[in-house]
């Protein structure tokens, strides 16, 4: 059946149960993306496949997108004579098509698991009582402790972690002895079938960390890849001992020197500019749902519509996704996002010398835990109504769906914090002070305010006003910083066309945008990002894919 046959039958709603419906969109946007795809034969049918193996780590929820783009990858390893293989779960029907288009070897993840290991020792999982024993627990070169810490928090949609409940300590030790016989499986599976290269998106949640950690410790070829606020761009990254928990939105030191050095800053700063503009004013579909229906203000107008009045100072708190990636990167001044969040409203309602504005994630507005597993009431409102109250009129709750752009918030306040949200480092670009409260992302630069214990924490928190503006200097430094970061860091796949999925009307979710490569033009073996990838999987000392360099 044609695509435009199943087009017609996916029109009428009534007659279709919801469920074949997708199926059948899905199966659409596959063939749309084959018919493109198939002007690439030559290459994937003609090399020897004697340059290695590579795994593609699907694991049991990848995106379709992500099937996509790494199959259009895929074809930079053929030209390499790679063998490309991918493991998913026996059911993900949808991925198997698209990396059957690259002749990919299939490898089932509830095989590959099946086995008996029990390698951790229950004595030692036992004697946990606090969080902070519960981090402690590592696994040959793997912190599963905090692996498992950090699954149970998305799992459950909470940011705060109470080692005294039951439910806690089963779900974490269970998934703690999952973990590491996914470790030794995975160590089985490289050594079996001589994988040399890995490709990964997650790494530490559930047993993409055992597959992760072990494909470090055995020496392979480590490539991670990353979304971006951008359509048809990712962030590519090698990463072994040294950077394996890097943010991935953040410069390595190599990288950050190149960025240093580069000499026309008045073109970086507009570069930045526009990409600020970019992001801001819904040009592209992804960043768009973190702003919906708001407004760019200007520091004037947002003043007066949040009430200030004078030359009175304001800092924004931006909190975190509570229970989003955690312990991934870095290290955090408090023991987790909510317990930062609720230290720092605390030392606010200390400090009725300045205005402090507590917003609310935006991804909130579209994240499906909100609906799914919070009941529709931010996780932020709920702790704050439970370990604080009733808060003073100096410190605002600022929800998701402020109408004030995110833009605009970095024109009116005057300091932002954060442990290591992206808004800290844009806040700095305009010469605000940010105070962060963790590492791993542009802390250290000399742009940020980086107190290095509790204590020191809210002693800055409480001298506010006293913090002056950033100098000239230092403005530049985050605003070269932000260069790296949103324009060089990100790797356009220029001919590989984001479009909405077939019955989408908006993008919501990750998996709301589907890919059709452009068809192959004979003029080259490859598109050019295709060729500069192929030469990027050669050059193993090469750790960022910067855009330019």
């Amino acid at each position: 059946m044609s695509s435009r046959s199943l087009l017609y039958w996916t029109r009428f709603p009534l007659k279709v149960p919801a469920a074949l419906k997708r199926r059948l969109g899905l199966i659409v946007d596959f063939l749309k993306y084959r018919k493109n795809f198939n002007t690439y034969r030559n290459i994937v049918d003609g090399n020897h496949r004697t340059g290695g193996r590579v795994l593609f780590v699907a694991g049991r929820g990848m995106n379709v997108g992500w099937a996509q783009m790494w199959t259009y990858l895929s074809l930079s390893f053929a030209l390499r004579n790679i063998e490309p293989c991918v493991l998913i779960l026996s059911r993900q029907w949808v991925m198997r098509l698209y990396f059957n288009l690259v002749g990919a070897r299939i490898f089932r993840l509830e095989v590959v698991l099946e086995n008996d290991a029990r390698p951790f020792c229950s004595e030692e999982l036992e004697e946990c009582r606090t969080v902070k024993q519960w981090k402690a627990l590592h696994y040959m070169n793997m912190p599963v402790g905090q692996m498992a810490l950090s699954t149970y928090c998305r799992y459950h949609a909470t940011g705060f972690i109470e080692p005294s409940n039951e439910s806690f300590r089963v779900f974490a030790a269970e998934w703690i002895q999952d973990i590491c016989r996914a470790y030794e499986a995975a160590a089985k599976l490289y050594r079996t079938h001589k994988i040399d290269r890995a490709v990964f998106t997650e790494t530490f949640i559930e047993e993409y960390g055992g597959f992760y950690y072990a494909a470090l410790a055995s020496g392979i070829d480590v490539i991670k890849t990353s979304g971006t606020v951008r359509d048809n761009a990712i962030v590519v990254q090698r990463r072994s001992a040294q950077n394996e928990r890097l943010h991935h939105a953040a410069l390595t030191d190599p990288a950050w020197q190149i960025v240093k050095q580069l000499i026309d800053y008045d073109q970086i700063k507009s570069e930045v500019d526009r990409n600020f503009s970019d992001r801001y004013g819904g040009k592209w579909l992804r960043s768009q749902r973190n702003h919906k229906n708001t407004k760019i203000v200007s520091r004037e107008e947002g003043r007066a519509l949040l009430g200030l009045t004078g030359e009175r100072k304001s800092v924004v708190v931006f909190s975190h996704i509570l229970y989003d990636a955690m312990f991934h990167y870095g290290d955090e001044l408090f023991q987790d996002y909510a317990t930062w969040l609720i230290e720092t409203v605390k030392v606010a309602i200390e400090n009725p010398g300045v205005d402090w504005f507590i917003k609310l994630h935006p991804s909130n507005l579209w994240r499906g835990e909100f609906q799914s597993m919070l009941g529709g009431k931010y996780e932020e409102e709920k702790i704050i109504a439970r370990h604080i109250g009733a808060l003073p009129a100096h410190v605002h709750l600022v929800y998701a769906d402020t109408p004030i752009n995110p833009f605009g918030w970095y024109q009116i306040a005057d300091y932002g914090i954060s442990v290591r949200g992206t808004a800290g480092l844009e806040m700095a670009c305009f010469g605000k002070p940010v105070i962060t409260a963790g590492t791993g992302r542009y802390e250290g630069k000399g742009f940020t305010i980086d107190p290095r214990s509790v204590d020191e924490y809210r002693s800055i928190l409480l001298a506010l006003p006293a913090l002056n503006p950033l100098t000239p200097a230092q403005t530049e430094l985050a605003v070269r910083y932000a260069h790296g970061l949103f324009n060089m860091k990100p790797f356009t796949l220029a001919s590989l066309e984001p479009r909405l999925k077939f019955g989408k009307r908006q993008v919501r979710e990750s998996d709301d945008i589907t890919y059709v490569p452009h068809p192959h033009s004979e003029a080259t073996p490859l598109p050019s990002e295709l060729l500069r990838f192929a030469d990027y999987i050669e050059d193993k000392n090469q750790i960022d894919l910067l855009t330019e360099a």
